[in-house]
């Protein structure tokens, strides 16, 4: 006994394999042969049992009844074998198969002659599922809350569109259904992230026959968030997908949303101003102007605090890093000539020592400020602006962070002679002023610009002594 057929090509969940483009359903056929290999026929009932190895493989008699797991005319063939008789004057045997999953299929018939009590040699053939037409997408990518992805860096995830049981959508060469449609693409995120078909970099994509199914996506991000990515075919709505997909009950998943980790930096403004806004006075800040001389004389000792910077790595999880170094640019009418200093410090949470979140510098000319004082910024007249650099080798614990929000300020100390009236602010208008040592935390663009207000510049008040 031998096949009659060569091995079939049948498309995922169907008995059809496609003739000249035309779908047929096809018979897998095993026929009785004599010992020159002629077809012959038998004088006796020949019982031919068809059973298969995987889990998912159905055969029956009918291709018209529809192809449903739960219909009884087909037989689980791993665990529920077929038997069928080859009558007297007969020579063929004829099933029909199907499965759902993409992959050789192999196929074993066993005969038995019950009157001679004879047993023929076992046979198998090789059947080949191919995938069916898409009906959903997936997304894959390696982001994870215990590897994320860097804001600011390129990230890759890989779509593929896939048939009702999960298979890729790749075509075949036989039957077709290549997926080849067009796809657009979004995420939900605040606004920052930018998603694009790669390597074309464009916003929507048509699938060609050569991708098989899959083409990569180029993601970046600004922003930390978790960023849920969705494509969607563009004439078939219906057609979708999305990550962190659990929900949807599909025999193939996404991976989860995509994982951003940063540096966020939350202002706030220490700067004097005049009028005092109430949200300045609210936390303790009385200073209306900048004067002369403020932070180099004996009554005022302390320099002038103009910005304090919050820095967290996020998500929850996030691995910590180094601040390598800080740029910080100024504006107004002030000549960077008349700055002393501007110094940068750390809020320090030693016991005793302040209160969290408020600066406190020298108490006393030439002393030790309260706070931890990690570097005196280098102005640099072609950025107009300060440079804070080498901060890992001046104060290397100071400039570690963490999960754990950790204040930074920014104070000046004013020349004595500085020219009045003028004014002066500090500007942070790009994440790229804040350099880590990290590989896996770069500075999220939450919040910038940062911008303070705009101090006057005045002369030192007459001190009136008693």
């Amino acid at each position: 006994m031998l096949f009659y057929n060569p091995p079939r090509r049948l498309v995922a969940g169907t008995t059809v394999q496609y003739y000249l483009g035309v779908a047929t359903p096809t018979v897998v056929s095993v026929v009785l042969k004599d010992r020159y290999e002629n077809d012959t026929t038998t004088n006796t009932p020949v019982t031919v049992r068809f059973s298969a190895t995987r889990n998912t493989t159905y055969g029956g008699i009918d291709p018209a009844v529809p192809v449903l797991s739960s219909d009884p005319s087909w037989k689980l063939l791993k665990t529920n074998p077929l038997d069928l008789n080859i009558a007297v004057g007969y020579s063929y045997a004829n099933i029909y198969v199907w499965d759902t999953l993409v992959g050789s299929v192999p196929i074993t018939a066993d005969a038995y002659i019950a009157a001679d009590a004879v047993t023929l040699a076992p046979i198998s053939q090789e059947e080949y599922i191919t995938p069916s037409t898409a009906a959903f997408f997936t997304l894959h990518h390696t982001y994870t809350l215990g590897s994320p992805l860097r804001v600011r860096a390129p990230g890759y995830l890989t779509l593929r569109a896939r048939d009702q049981y999960g298979n890729t959508a790749t075509g075949d060469s036989i039957n077709g259904k290549y997926y080849i449609g067009k796809i657009n693409m979004a995420t939900n995120s605040q606004g920052s992230a930018k998603l694009w078909a790669y390597p074309s970099n464009t916003t929507d994509y048509t699938f060609t026959p050569e991708d098989r199914g899959e083409h990569q996506l180029l993601l970046e991000d600004t922003f930390v968030e978790n960023l849920r990515v969705n494509v969607t075919d563009y004439n078939i709505p219906g057609v979708f997908g999305y990550t962190n997909d659990s929900g949807r009950g599909l025999p193939a998943g996404s991976s989860g949303d995509v994982v951003l980790s940063g540096l966020v930096i939350t202002p706030k403004d220490f700067s004097p101003e005049d009028p005092l806004p109430v949200s300045k006075t609210s936390i303790g800040i009385t200073k209306r102007a900048i004067y002369q001389g403020d932070g180099v004389i004996v009554d005022i000792p302390a320099p002038v605090p103009m910005l304090r910077l919050a820095m967290k790595t996020a998500p929850a999880g996030a691995p910590p890093a180094f601040i390598k170094s800080v740029q910080v640019k100024s504006s107004g009418t002030l000549a960077y000539s008349d700055i002393i200093e501007i110094g940068m410090y750390a809020d320090n949470p030693a016991p005793g020592m302040g209160s969290l979140g408020t600066f406190e510098g020298e108490t006393t000319l030439g002393g030790s400020p309260v706070d931890i004082f990690m570097s005196s910024g280098t102005y640099d007249p072609a950025m107009m602006g300060w440079k804070f650099e080498d901060l890992i080798a001046k104060v290397s614990t100071a400039a570690i962070v963490s999960n754990t929000s950790r204040n930074f300020f920014f104070a000046v100390r004013m020349s004595t002679v500085a020219s009045t009236p003028r004014n002066f602010a500090l500007v942070m208008d790009n994440p790229d002023f804040v350099v880590l040592d990290s590989t896996f935390v770069g500075v999220a663009y939450n919040n910038f610009p940062i911008v303070t207000a705009t101090s006057p510049v005045r002369n030192q008040p007459a001190t009136i002594k008693i």
